[in-house]
């Protein structure tokens, strides 16, 4: 749909009725477009990059907690697993898988770089994509955990924030309960 209109200096000019999108609105959408890429990059130099080998290689964690979209609100119980593969004390790699149910209705997928800040604290960053009810998207996760130790077993308080390449990025938050395999 289009309207017709007289400009100032008396001319006919056509004005499309679809709003078209400000740099601002086109760069929030692009964000997690970059961050996948800068993510894929860092996964790339962190796996290149030669470590002392850590004490246990492989922990495998089970996600129980809950998602929210940042503009709408919608929130959904999140289930899911966390595998990390251990380079070193202060690396790992490894994938999320998680799904969201409720208002919030999707599937996600990370691969993920563990860094470990300190023995307890842990940053976790990585490329992603979600499949969503409505629409599947790219996406970056950048969070954390606070890893409690309890021998082979592990208890953490965790906080991630997705950037989607779609309309609505996410927050979650939860528990993770580890093994260490």
């Amino acid at each position: 749909m289009s309207f017709d209109f007289i400009n100032d200096t008396g001319g006919a000019q056509r004005e499309s009725a679809q709003h078209q999108p400000t740099s601002i609105e086109r760069g929030s959408r692009n964000v997690g477009r970059h961050c996948c890429d800068y993510g894929i990059l860092l996964a790339a130099l962190l796996l290149l990059t030669p470590c002392a080998q850590a004490e246990h290689d492989h922990h495998l964690s089970l996600l129980l907690g809950s998602t929210e979209l940042v503009d709408s609100g919608a929130t959904g119980f999140t289930y899911g697993f966390d595998y990390e593969y251990a380079i070193s004390r202060e690396l790992g790699v490894g994938f999320v898988l998680e799904r969201a149910e409720g208002d919030v209705s999707s599937t996600a997928l990370f691969a993920v770089a563990d860094v470990h800040i300190t023995e307890p604290l842990v940053v976790q960053l990585g490329p992603g994509f979600e499949w969503g009810e409505e629409e599947d998207a790219l996406a970056f996760r950048l969070g954390g955990y606070y890893e409690f130790d309890l021998g082979q077993n592990t208890l953490a308080a965790t906080v991630s924030y997705d950037f989607a390449d779609s309309e609505d990025d996410s927050i979650g938050t939860g528990m993770l309960i580890g093994f260490q395999l």
